[in-house]
């Protein structure tokens, strides 16, 4: 295998991120993409030893704790391969050992899950910026004399400029808030953050409900623009744990002063003489993210997800109908995210990866408490049985994963919910106002696509025989889905138990009917009860 190229000789600082869950890996990549240009990402050992043997790593974060090789292995690949490359590892591990161990083998430093973006991104400033300008080309006499001034810890921009072999002057404007253009993080990592959505309370909310922004608020008290730069660095100076403060006018925000920004201005020479008794508001980022207490996870995380880079470290300002109640971090954000993530897999179906009883019922109990009209359906496949015996539970596991996503792809992610109660039982909880066009998409589909099961012979005949429950030869049709759905009108149930009873009557019904079926239930739901 040829040696990998060295980036002193190309003049590009290039970054591996080697983190097994792909939302963090993507966020990641987003909060250091203004800073390094070249990133590559590995969600798991082997794939990271592969990057690795193809391309020299200028500083690699790496996740001790792998799905297939342990961190340390790789630490120690890299220290072989390419002594030259910087590593931080990130890890969640409470165990100080592991640090000691990494330290020991080279690492750089050793960051705790979950990290401070701001603390990340410093100490990526601190490795990559002499790197860069110790790679940076000898020039002409004439081009060297040509100083070109630009922000501290602008790498993106000290990539462009070295390889344009411009000379690098140091110095720190504080009028210009960093507004370059953002890459925005990848529909995948959204559609992630959208499954979660139906754990988070259902908009709209009725007034005196809680609201999901209630747990990420942080009710901390703004400043007037009256308020001196140097006031504001001193409530920064005595709380190590404030990230910003908003700005208010007539108690509607105007602005944010990220702690970053402006302790990372202030602590330099002669800036409290020159702006320490000036408006704190030359410090403000005057287009900051704004959150209403009544947005939605859903809403939010696109909100978050579209947003400048510079949002990530600085957070968002919560409102109430543009009243200033306090702030949010994105890094609370994604703790929520990631409890929820956690909680859905505990309790997922092994096969298809569905929510299964606990977050269906939970979910059923959210809507009946914050009265959200909603349908229920219950979808069970008919004859499945049979199938298992005559062609193998490996094709009914196959026809189970098939149904799963159907039902997946005619269910809209943000609206409706979608579980698995087991085995060919699963729950759809539909607030689309178009249901019943999805639930007979979804029986148009079926009837498609599970013909692919069944040999030309069996499709002809229109089923096959086997034996029944009483060990007697009979014929079963093809397998078909029967769909059993209840309208739920809010204050109609109390509990989840009620809503499943009329559903799988319901489910009942339509399985009565030979074929693929939907029926709706017809009798008056306040009798239910």
């Amino acid at each position: 295998m040829a040696s990998p190229e060295t980036h002193c000789q190309t003049g590009n600082a290039r970054l591996l991120i080697v983190e097994d869950e792909a939302l963090l890996a993507d966020v990641t990549r987003r909060l250091l993409c203004q800073d390094v240009q070249c990133i590559d990402v590995a969600t798991c050992g082997a794939e990271a030893v592969k990057l690795i043997g193809l391309q020299a790593y200028d500083l690699v974060l790496l996740d001790l704790h792998l799905p297939d090789i342990n961190g340390l292995e790789i630490l120690a690949l890299l220290r072989q391969k390419t002594p030259n490359s910087q590593v931080i590892i990130v890890s969640g591990d409470n165990h100080i050992d592991a640090a000691i161990q990494a330290l020991r083998l080279g690492a750089y430093d050793y960051l705790r899950k979950p990290y401070e973006p701001e603390l990340l991104v410093k100490t990526v400033r601190n490795i990559l910026q002499p790197i860069l300008l110790a790679c940076a080309p000898h020039q002409a006499e004439e081009t060297a004399n040509k100083p070109r001034v630009l922000a501290q810890g602008d790498l993106h921009e000290l990539n462009a400029a070295q390889r344009a072999g411009t000379r690098l002057v140091r110095d720190d404007p504080i009028d210009n808030i960093d507004d370059h253009p953002t890459t925005q993080i990848s529909s995948t990592t959204l559609q992630e953050l959208k499954k979660v959505r139906p754990y988070s309370r259902a908009e709209p909310e009725p007034a005196g409900t809680e609201h999901f922004l209630d747990k990420l608020l942080m009710k901390i008290p703004p400043v007037s623009s009256g308020r001196t730069a140097d006031e504001v660095f001193k409530l920064f100076e005595r709380d190590p744990n404030l990230h910003a403060v908003a700005v208010v006018k007539d108690e509607k925000p105007i602005g944010l002063i990220s702690r970053f920004e402006m302790v990372d201005n202030m602590a330099r020479p002669y800036r409290h003489e020159l702006y320490g008794r000036k408006s704190c508001i030359r410090f403000m980022d005057p287009d900051p993210l704004h959150a209403d207490i009544r947005m939605g996870l859903s809403e939010l995380t696109d909100l978050v997800s579209n947003a400048p880079a510079r949002h990530l470290i600085s957070g968002f300002i919560i409102t109430d109908q543009g009243r200033y109640l306090g702030l949010g971090s994105v890094q609370n954000l994604m703790r929520e995210v990631t409890a929820m993530q956690f909680e859905a897999a505990r309790y997922a179906n092994p096969l298809t990866q569905l929510p299964g009883n606990v977050p269906i019922n939970k979910t059923i109990d959210e809507y009946l408490q914050t009265n959200v009209a909603f349908v229920a359906a219950y979808f069970d496949l008919d004859n499945f049985k049979p199938l298992n015996d005559v062609f193998g539970y490996t094709k009914g596991d196959a026809m189970i994963l098939l149904t799963a996503r159907i039902l997946a792809e005619n269910c809209d992610p943000v609206m409706d919910f979608l579980g698995h109660i087991g085995g060919d039982d699963f729950v759809a909880l539909f607030r689309s106002q178009d249901w019943k066009a999805r639930c007979e998409k979804i029986l148009e589909r079926f009837d498609q696509e599970a013909r692919h099961f069944f040999p030309d012979n069996v499709l002809q005949a229109g089923g096959y025989e086997s034996e029944n429950r009483s060990g007697n030869k009979e014929f079963f049709p093809l397998t078909s889905l029967s769909i059993g759905a209840a309208e739920i009108a809010p204050g109609v149930f109390q509990n989840h138990l009620a809503v499943a009873a009329i559903v799988a009557e319901a489910k009942k019904k339509a399985k009565a009917t030979q074929g693929s079926c939907l029926y709706v239930n017809q009798r008056r739901l306040s009798d239910a009860n």
